[in-house]
């Protein structure tokens, strides 16, 4: 009989000491609630010209990306969870969700196109060409309190704009930019692009009758490498998609959030003197550069 309360007693101490311990788990397990609004977002646009650059803090993120990616990383670099939204959502821009108690590293992505953010190691992957982009990397620590925190989103992506300023001849169909030395990625851990010398991205812009003679055309592109200079080629093709016209121009330098402006010929016959182009960049990015001549 005593034997047999022994083992109930030890039985019994056992059980409470799971329970407790279960108990401490949950304890520990509690999680705060954690909003984040990102429809506010650091914004500069570089104009032609010598205007002054503008601002668009407090702007709404609808005007600048369809999508929206938030990732979450524990202490040691371990993915925790993902928030995916898209401009259908009538939330988008608002993040709100529930961690426990620690230390993270959040990683915000918002832009336009087929892009996603790869995660096992945070790079965003702009799937094809290059759109307005913009993230933000921050470290969070969570407590016993609920947050509520406004992040800012800083582009990462620079952008090319060619104006032709000699006539575009009446056969032509279509115009090209190629960019090569491009980034094929960006890290968002390490926060700077991805660059490899074999990545070139092109765009084209078909033309119409109201391009026939036009002077002025212009050409905007997205570029991705913001850390080397590239090498930007503009090819003009007729009806049967021959090429009637080519400029290479190398030692392009491209700044995020700046948009580097070339202008020049390109249907002037090479070796004229007005062929030739030189190419000319402010230091001073906080203005408007200077154009590149072509």
């Amino acid at each position: 009989m005593k034997q047999f309360l022994l083992t109930i007693a030890v039985a019994s101490s056992v059980l409470f000491s799971c329970k407790e311990e279960q108990g401490l788990a949950e304890k520990s397990e509690k999680k705060v609630n954690v909003t984040f609004a990102v429809s506010d977002f650091s914004e500069e646009i570089v104009n032609y010209g010598k205007t002054a650059r503008t601002s668009a803090a407090g702007d709404t993120l609808l005007n600048y990306a369809s999508r929206l990616e938030y990732h979450v990383y524990d202490s040691v670099g371990m993915f925790v969870k993902s928030i995916v939204q898209d401009s259908t959502a009538s939330n988008f821009g608002q993040i709100e969700d529930q961690l426990s108690a620690g230390q993270y590293t959040l990683y915000f992505a918002a832009f336009r196109g087929n892009g996603y953010v790869s995660l096992h190691l945070p790079y965003f992957m702009p799937r094809g060409d290059w759109y307005d982009t913009f993230v933000k990397k921050m470290s969070l620590t969570v407590g016993s309190q609920d947050i509520e925190q406004q992040v800012r989103l800083a582009r990462i992506v620079s952008a090319i704009e060619v104006t032709l300023t000699d006539p575009i001849p009446v056969n032509t169909s279509k115009l090209e930019l190629l960019v090569s030395n491009e980034a094929d990625s960006y890290s968002l851990e390490r926060e700077e692009p991805v660059i490899s010398a074999n990545t070139t991205k092109s765009k084209t812009f078909l033309l119409s009758r109201d391009d026939e003679n036009k002077t002025g055309k212009k050409l905007f592109m997205y570029v991705g490498n913001t850390a080397e200079p590239v090498s930007v080629t503009i090819r003009a093709y007729n009806a049967t998609n021959q090429v009637i016209a080519e400029k290479v121009v190398t030692s392009v330098t491209t700044v995020k959030n700046k948009m580097t402006l070339l202008r020049g010929r390109l249907f002037t016959p090479t070796g004229s003197p007005m062929a030739n182009f030189s190419v000319t960049v402010s230091p001073e990015w906080l203005a408007p550069s200077d154009p590149i001549l072509f």
